[in-house]
Protein backbone atom coordinates (compact mmCIF):
# COMPACT_ATOMS: atom_id res chain seq x y z
CA UNK A 1 0.00 0.00 0.00
CA UNK A 2 2.98 2.50 0.78
CA UNK A 3 3.84 2.48 -3.24
CA UNK A 4 0.14 3.34 -3.82
CA UNK A 5 0.46 6.06 -1.82
CA UNK A 6 3.45 7.55 -2.58
CA UNK A 7 1.97 7.02 -5.81
CA UNK A 8 -0.67 9.34 -4.39
CA UNK A 9 1.50 11.73 -3.34
CA UNK A 10 3.00 12.36 -6.44
CA UNK A 11 -0.11 12.53 -8.35
CA UNK A 12 -1.85 15.12 -5.99
CA UNK A 13 1.46 17.35 -6.46
CA UNK A 14 0.80 16.92 -10.38
CA UNK A 15 -2.54 18.00 -10.19
CA UNK A 16 -1.33 21.30 -7.94
CA UNK A 17 1.55 22.15 -10.58
CA UNK A 18 -1.63 21.74 -13.49
CA UNK A 19 -4.54 23.26 -11.16
CA UNK A 20 -2.80 26.29 -9.84
CA UNK A 21 -4.27 29.77 -11.39
CA UNK A 22 -6.87 27.57 -12.79
CA UNK A 23 -8.62 26.11 -9.47
CA UNK A 24 -10.87 28.14 -7.16
CA UNK A 25 -8.92 28.36 -3.41
CA UNK A 26 -10.80 25.73 -1.80
CA UNK A 27 -10.17 23.14 -4.31
CA UNK A 28 -6.69 24.05 -3.90
CA UNK A 29 -6.24 23.69 -0.59
CA UNK A 30 -8.10 20.31 -0.73
CA UNK A 31 -5.17 19.34 -2.55
CA UNK A 32 -2.45 20.46 -0.64
CA UNK A 33 -4.30 18.61 1.87
CA UNK A 34 -4.57 15.45 0.11
CA UNK A 35 -0.52 15.89 -0.92
CA UNK A 36 -0.06 16.27 2.90
CA UNK A 37 -1.85 13.19 3.85
CA UNK A 38 -0.81 10.64 1.24
CA UNK A 39 2.90 11.83 2.47
CA UNK A 40 1.97 11.24 6.14
CA UNK A 41 0.52 7.78 5.50
CA UNK A 42 3.79 6.31 4.23
CA UNK A 43 5.71 8.10 7.37
CA UNK A 44 7.09 10.89 4.99
CA UNK A 45 6.75 13.29 8.42
CA UNK A 46 8.85 16.20 6.76
CA UNK A 47 7.47 15.99 3.40
CA UNK A 48 4.19 15.93 5.00
CA UNK A 49 4.76 18.86 7.58
CA UNK A 50 6.36 21.17 4.42
CA UNK A 51 3.16 20.38 2.02
CA UNK A 52 0.17 20.70 5.04
CA UNK A 53 0.58 24.64 5.26
CA UNK A 54 0.51 25.23 1.76
CA UNK A 55 -3.29 24.55 2.26
CA UNK A 56 -3.22 27.06 4.81
CA UNK A 57 -1.83 29.91 3.10
CA UNK A 58 -0.96 28.99 -0.65
CA UNK A 59 1.97 30.79 -2.00
CA UNK A 60 1.34 33.41 -4.32
CA UNK A 61 2.62 34.00 -7.92
CA UNK A 62 5.88 32.59 -9.19
CA UNK A 63 6.38 31.01 -5.04
CA UNK A 64 3.05 28.78 -6.33
CA UNK A 65 5.27 25.78 -7.38
CA UNK A 66 4.28 22.34 -5.22
CA UNK A 67 7.06 21.48 -2.63
CA UNK A 68 8.91 24.67 -2.84
CA UNK A 69 7.86 26.14 0.43
CA UNK A 70 10.46 23.76 1.89
CA UNK A 71 13.48 23.27 -0.07
CA UNK A 72 13.78 20.36 -2.23
CA UNK A 73 12.80 17.10 -1.25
Amino acid sequence: MAARTTDLAVTAEGALTRGLGHVDGQTEALLHITHARAYAAVGERPAAACALPAAEDPPQGNDAEPGTTCGSR
